[in-house]
């Protein structure tokens, strides 16, 4: 635009009047070229950012993402440098804008640098803190309506569900020590006798095992007989055997499904937060953009 303004002045040595125009010369750039070759790649690319939060952990991509979006966006500030004249009076929208998406562009991989922190946790080297467990997998969950797969969409479940553990393997334990010392308690010690099926017997005394047949004769084998007090005492040996073997094997699977269940809360606590993040990523770069393009003056002409 040029305006222009007319003046008209009269001075003491003269008495005709003096005019004189001022024009006024205001010279803006065309906003298509930035928004079409600069803007609408920048606005993509920044929401590239929010695929950070969806992509799985376990893809092992996430900060490479994340940080080549950040290098991206480098290079298009350098290009908005290099095109904006120098000046540190006053800095254009477009700049701003950049410095924004490039803010939260750095904060979206510290956000995914503390998920991967949180998911790849075991109970070897961290233990899961009450508040952690309270405030992430309970009231958070709950409100970013959250929930495990077969676990149902309430706060309460979620706080609950260490407690039912507990509850589930108490009965367990008594059951097995009840069973453990009823087998150990029991008298290994009567005869027995049965029927063959000639009509003969088959009996075992305290010091051998004789057969004795139909026509009168007798066969006596060697060793222990099956009553006897050193074949009851065997036994007895190897059924404690038995049951501490069983015992070991069973300790070594409830301790890896303990195992299991701890890294499983650290997972779901980094679900919980990835979400989190995701929605505050998703506002901030929202609100950015519309808020800085919408105060440009000139945005499409």
């Amino acid at each position: 635009d040029v305006p222009v303004q007319r003046h008209a002045e009269y001075y003491e040595c003269c008495p005709e009047e003096y005019q004189d125009l001022t024009f006024t010369i205001h010279i803006r750039r065309r906003t298509l070229y930035y928004g079409f070759n600069i803007v609408i790649p920048c606005v993509l690319i920044s929401s590239l950012t929010l695929l950070l939060f969806i992509l799985p952990p376990d893809a092992g991509e996430k900060i490479s993402l994340g940080v080549t979006i950040l290098l991206s966006l480098m290079v298009f500030l350098l290009l908005v440098a290099e095109t904006m004249p120098p000046t540190s009076d006053a800095v254009p929208l477009i700049g701003i804008y950049f410095v924004c998406i490039m803010v939260m562009c750095s904060m979206s991989i510290i956000f995914t640098v503390g998920v991967l922190n949180f998911h790849y946790r075991t109970p070897d080297t961290h233990m899961m803190p009450y508040w952690i467990k309270h405030l992430i997998c309970g009231w958070l969950a709950w409100g970013l309506r959250m929930r495990r797969p077969g676990g149902a969409n309430s706060k309460k479940a979620l706080l609950q569900r260490s407690q039912v553990k507990d509850y589930k393997l108490a009965p367990l334990e008594e059951k097995s020590r009840s069973l453990m010392a009823n087998v150990l308690d029991t008298d290994d010690d009567p005869r027995t006798m049965a029927n063959n099926g000639s009509g003969g017997f088959f009996k075992m005394d305290d010091s051998c095992s004789t057969t004795l047949t139909s026509n009168g004769g007798c066969v006596t084998s060697l060793g222990p007989a099956l009553g006897s007090p050193i074949a009851s005492t065997t036994m007895r040996h190897d059924i404690t055997s038995i049951l501490r073997e069983l015992k070991k094997i069973t300790c070594k699977f409830r301790k890896e499904e303990e195992q299991e269940d701890a890294k499983n809360d650290w997972k779901f606590a980094a679900m919980v937060m990835d979400r989190l993040f995701f929605i505050i990523c998703f506002v901030f770069t929202m609100g950015s953009t519309i808020a800085i393009l919408a105060s440009a003056p000139h945005l499409i002409t």
